[in-house]
């Protein structure tokens, strides 16, 4: 049997409407609730108030009393409430990294049912993520180039005087493969220095 929530604007006594007022005392209401369920929502007729309903064909005479039970029922401040809920998650997406190491994802809607008349939406997270692996030997795995360390600075280019040092690095941690990119960024650093070792003894510097 179908099963729905039911919410009044005031809970006890003669409900009032802002138009023509609830001419229901709760226990009637309360039965005329149960009725419109048996007669309308069990029967296949769609609700106009929100009200989840079976599957079922219902006639054009019988369709039109249930619209003037769900106006008296509207009257008296009463609509279906329907919390969200999960669907089941759909299929796994393809891995976004179709050569190594990648993600891949599934989706679930707030479809059963949607929220409807102030429903809670569903708790949770809409997308599900996992990480994936493909690799195959028509696989080309690419490496993008990475730097490794500097080497020694060079002798001073002026043995007397001031000069320059160098060092090199080298863009082999890993090389670029298969189309990788390059290193960003300049292989050589440099830095001043002075050198006074090949000046002579005669050799004074400048003041």
């Amino acid at each position: 049997m179908m099963m729905f929530a039911l919410v009044a604007l005031t809970s006890i006594g003669l409900l009032p409407s802002p138009t023509r007022g609830c001419e229901f005392s709760r226990a009637e209401l309360d039965r005329y609730i149960a009725q419109y369920e048996r007669k309308c929502l069990q029967k296949g007729h769609k609700s106009t108030i929100g009200c989840p309903s079976e599957e079922g064909e219902i006639s054009r005479r019988a369709e039109k009393k249930c619209i003037k039970m769900e106006e008296e029922l509207d009257d008296c401040g009463f609509t279906c409430v329907e919390d969200g809920n999960w669907s089941s998650f759909g299929e796994w997406g393809d891995c976004s990294n179709p050569c190594g190491l990648g993600e891949r994802g599934r989706k679930r809607d707030c479809d059963n049912p949607k929220p409807a008349n102030g429903g809670a939406e569903c708790e949770g997270w809409a997308w599900e993520w996992q990480k994936c692996w493909l690799f195959d030997e028509n696989c080309t795995l690419v490496f993008d180039g990475e730097w490794g360390s500097y080497g020694e600075w060079s002798d001073c280019s002026n043995y007397c005087g001031a000069g320059e040092q160098k060092r090199e690095r080298k863009c082999d941690n890993p090389r670029p493969q298969n189309g990788g990119a390059d290193c960003e960024g300049e292989a050589w650093d440099t830095k001043e220095c002075y050198e006074t070792a090949g000046c002579g003894e005669e050799w004074k510097p400048k003041v």
